[in-house]
């Protein structure tokens, strides 16, 4: 999903998914909260100390400490561009996506999109 977003407004990879990151892994959370993600959970929250539940919490606050997170409109993202990153990440970005923790839709790639706008 970083790569539609960060190709168009000339944002560095890492700074583009440091974007979404936050929006995609509690997309992976409420999608399939049992699998790898508790493990991952498991094993980051000593480290962040903090309990299992809010480990992602804690480390976006690390992260946001370090980077100050800033929307995609903060790079000139507007509404309209949703539509076109939907569509080139379900498209253009098969050999990504088929990586991806839980397969997302259309629809939950638009909607982590909109939640990072």
């Amino acid at each position: 999903m970083s790569y539609s977003f960060g190709a168009a407004y000339h944002v560095p990879h890492g700074e583009a998914n440091y974007v979404l990151y936050s929006a995609v892994f509690r997309a992976y959370q409420k999608l399939n909260p049992a699998g790898d993600i508790a493990l991952l959970r498991k094993v980051m929250s000593p480290f962040l100390d903090c309990s299992e539940d809010k480990a992602f919490d804690a480390l976006s606050s690390l992260l946001e400490s370090i980077l100050p997170l800033k929307p995609m409109s903060a790079y000139g993202a507007k509404e309209a561009d949703i539509a076109v990153f939907t569509e080139n990440t379900m498209t253009k970005q098969q050999r990504l996506t088929a990586n991806n923790y839980v397969p997302l839709s259309a629809a939950q790639v638009e909607e982590i999109y909109r939640s990072v706008l």
